[in-house]
């Protein structure tokens, strides 16, 4: 089969195509990149990332370890282990990226806060902590 696969810089996936009638032409000025590749491996947009021209198996987050600790009232929330380029998008709606393996934050009350992990070699996920 032979594929063409449109991404992004950071590897994500945006449009996949199998033996495509014409070949694909971006504009100069497009922030998109283009892999053609003949192979009979099974690659879908879902599963797979391109790393430096080649595709690879999106996996799963690696285990995130989590930690509360109360300091007079104020909760501060450590999430570690999480890989670099992550973004993280908090309970409030706020985004950051994530590039030193660690985020913390600090929270006035016990309540469930949530974070979604989003980076381009692994499938997203979300960590619940309870204060």
């Amino acid at each position: 089969m032979n594929y063409t696969f449109i991404y992004e810089p950071d590897g994500f996936i945006v449009s996949m195509m199998i033996d495509p009638i014409q070949p694909v032409e971006l504009e100069p000025s497009s922030p998109f990149l283009v892999l053609l590749l003949e192979s009979e491996d099974v690659f879908t947009p879902d599963t797979n990332y391109i790393d430096a021209g080649v595709v690879r198996q999106t996996q799963d987050f690696p285990a995130i370890t989590q930690a509360v600790v109360n300091s007079n009232g104020e909760y501060t929330i450590t999430l570690t282990n999480i890989p670099a380029e992550t973004s993280v998008t908090w309970s409030d709606g706020f985004i950051s990226e994530e590039n030193d393996g660690t985020l913390e934050c600090v929270v006035a009350f016990p309540d469930e806060y949530r974070f979604l992990l989003e980076n381009v070699r692994h499938f997203p996920y979300e960590v619940v902590v309870n204060v």
